[in-house]
Parts: structure tokens; sequence; C-alpha cells
């Protein structure tokens, strides 16, 4: 079914139980139901980020995410779950960003200790690279290239613990990135 919003209490700044609650724009806190959690809340950048990724889910070839930011890898056989987080952000509208050869992409993100829906996971165990897609602050869930079986994009959900750090894509978002 369908997420449905619904007012369910007034929104009062350190309230237990509400303070770091989803408003609407009338200063309510609003629980919803189902997937559909993020577009209510997130920029519509954000947003853009996660279905763009979340239309990609299942079988996939990894030729069609290097052919638009490193096109000399296409063929290449290599782990593709890099090139697929930065083709999500340049298909989101977010950049232009080509991979770089030995360097990716992440250098030109700025860490965070707060991932948002949309930022990057990496997880030093195999260089891998993730969009994240919710976190509760203890478990993480994200859309991953490069997964078994096969060549395929999934979700996952994992302590987030086992992910090494996190850059935030604000500064696509903002348009404060450098170029």
């Amino acid at each position: 079914g369908r997420a449905r919003a619904e007012i369910s209490a007034t929104f009062r700044p350190g309230t237990p139980g509400n303070r770091d609650a989803p408003m609407n724009v009338f200063g309510k806190v609003v629980v919803i139901a189902g997937a559909l959690w993020a577009a209510a809340f997130l920029t519509d950048k954000r947003a853009r980020v996660l279905r763009t990724a979340m239309a990609e889910l299942g079988p996939r070839d990894p030729d069609k995410y290097w052919r638009d930011v490193q096109p000399a890898l296409v063929g290449e056989r290599l782990a593709w779950c890099g090139g697929f987080a930065l083709w999500v952000l340049r298909k989101a509208g977010l950049t232009d960003w080509q991979w770089v050869p030995e360097q990716g992409f992440l250098g030109r993100l700025p860490r965070t200790n707060n991932p948002q829906p949309g930022d990057i996971a990496y997880f030093s165990e195999f260089q891998h690279h993730a969009i994240v897609k919710k976190t509760d602050g203890k478990t993480l869930w994200t859309i991953d290239g490069n997964q078994a079986p096969g060549e395929s994009v999934r979700v996952r959900e994992r302590p987030i613990t086992a992910a090494h750090s996190f850059y935030s894509i604000e500064p696509l978002v903002s348009g404060k990135a450098a170029a």
C-alpha cells in the first residue's frame, strides 16, 4: 500500500520521544507508515538520489555505470560499487564528476558522523561504497551495487558500526561543491 501520513502530536523541542521526530511544515510530528517515508521529508535532491538508486534494484550490467562515470573502465570486470554510487549522483543531477582511477570520488566529499539518506557509506573491507537509504542510529540500510548473486543492486541492512566512514552529499545538494 501507499504510505500515509498522520499527524500524531505537536512538536515541542526537547520533548522526550519526539525531539528528533520528522516534522511537516505546520510544526507537527508526522508518523509515516511504509518505505516511502523518505520522500516526505528529504530535500528534493536527496529524494532524487534514493529514487534513482532504487530504480536500479536487481541484476545489472556494470558497464552501464562505468560508461557514464569512467568509460576507460568499460569491460574491465572491476568491482563497480563506487562507479554505481557516482552514477546515481550524476543521474540524480547532483554532479558531473568522473571516476578517477585509483582515487574514486569520495575525496571530494566531506566526512560526516551523521549520515543522511543519499550520503555515501564506505566499508574498508573490500573498499565498498554504498548509498545510505536510512539509519535509525543503530542499523544502517544501504543501496549497494556489485552485490551477489551475480551482478546486482540490492538493499542491505547491517549495523551502522559496520561502515568505516560516511561522506556527505550536502555540498552537492546545496550547490556548494567544488567542481
